[in-house]
């Protein structure tokens, strides 16, 4: 099953039938929500001071999907730190004519003392070559379309037309009686 987020009303079902006095396990039931997620809202229900007692209101409910759906932002590793004191000159070598592959460039980070695995140093340079939203559009580069000719090799083509000699022949037998 895919990941999907659940709305407000959702959010709103699963706090209602848990002060309803519900099982977390009935609760996923009836609402055809994972278990854990269940269990997940309703961590965060307590946290935020939510009861089974008190009703809640269209702020709690918001408060609460804002604060499980939310992500923080993932940390940067020290690697990619250090990938970042060298962007320019990362920049520099794929920037020349013809671009160095990433293997040389991995290469030489290594010859100046950078710690750095080859498929980190890869998702660095994606990930600060990514058109940003900020960049104009690029017109992708199309190949003209050309249908190459028939070949001359004398080999027949699996699409002929039919005509009288691509038949086969048939004999006529008469039937006398």
């Amino acid at each position: 099953m895919a990941y999907r987020r659940l709305t407000h009303e959702d959010v709103a079902t699963v706090v209602g039938l848990w002060q309803g006095r519900e099982s977390e396990r009935k609760i996923a039931r009836l609402t055809g929500i994972d278990r854990k997620t269940v269990r997940r809202y309703l961590a965060a229900a307590e946290r935020a001071a939510l009861t089974r007692e008190c009703s809640t209101s269209e702020a709690d409910i918001s408060g609460l999907v804002t604060r499980v759906q939310s992500r923080s932002r993932a940390v940067s590793s020290a690697t990619r730190a250090e990938l970042a004191g060298h962007e320019v000159q990362i920049n520099a070598w794929l920037a020349e004519s013809p671009p160095l592959r990433l293997r040389e460039v991995h290469r030489r980070l290594v010859a100046q003392g950078a710690r750095v695995t080859y498929w980190t140093l890869r998702r660095f340079v994606i990930h600060v070559r990514a058109p940003r939203a900020s960049d104009e559009p690029r017109e992708p580069v199309r190949a003209p379309s050309v249908i190459p000719p028939a070949p001359e090799s004398g080999v027949q083509s699996s699409v002929r037309g039919i005509n009288a000699d691509s038949r086969p022949h048939t004999m006529a037998c008469e039937v006398t009686g």
